[in-house]
């Protein structure tokens, strides 16, 4: 008779699932600020803004350089940046960035922000949880042992290996000397 398949086990979202959320979101938030460069730089270039306006967004006045953003915390760092650095701009009479303008980054940004709080949110769940399973860990010993017991106890009257053999089949596990699971001898082959 054919084993029935094992049914697919579930998973949850766990942090790993959260973690690629929260890692889509920054790779979403680098090209914004990327308008420092071709934006910013480009109208530089053509002298549509002057070189002194990438002190708005605290990058060096005398050549370009686009920072290195590779965790959330830089990511929302410069987002605050952009988001001072564009109003100091527009305030002293600068046109505002277009592409792409600065409430598509702080919408972008807020993104960031949420996936980071589920993420921190479910990874203070897993840990609580686990230290729930910790707490039940002496009280679920002593229901194995119990069973371990009951389980050898009744097929006491069995020889060492057909003990063994039978109490596998209700889920006790044997270790030998060196920590392997113990298994079944081979069979004997058959007598001529």
């Amino acid at each position: 008779m054919a084993q029935p398949p094992e049914p697919r086990r579930h998973r949850p979202p766990g942090p790993d699932l959260r973690h690629r959320r929260l890692r889509n979101h920054l790779h979403r938030l680098r090209p914004h600020h990327q308008p420092l460069r071709p934006g910013a730089e480009f109208a530089i270039e053509r002298g549509t803004l002057p070189p002194s306006d990438r002190a708005y967004y605290t990058l060096p006045v005398s050549h370009p350089e686009v920072p290195v953003i590779n965790t959330c915390a830089a990511a929302l760092d410069w987002v605050q940046r952009l988001e001072s650095g564009e109003s100091a701009r527009t305030g002293d009479g600068g046109p505002g960035m277009a592409w792409p303008n600065i409430s598509e980054v702080a919408a972008t940004a807020t993104a960031l922000t949420t996936a980071e709080n589920a993420q921190a949110l479910t990874k203070l769940t897993y840990d609580q949880l686990q230290e729930s399973i910790a707490t039940q860990r002496p009280a679920v010993d002593l229901l194995i042992a119990d069973l371990w017991d009951t389980i050898e106890y009744n097929l006491r009257h069995n020889d060492a290996s057909s003990l063994r053999r039978k109490a596998r089949e209700w889920g006790v596990v044997y270790q030998n000397d060196d920590g392997t699971e113990e298994t079944d001898p081979p069979e004997p082959p058959p007598v001529p």
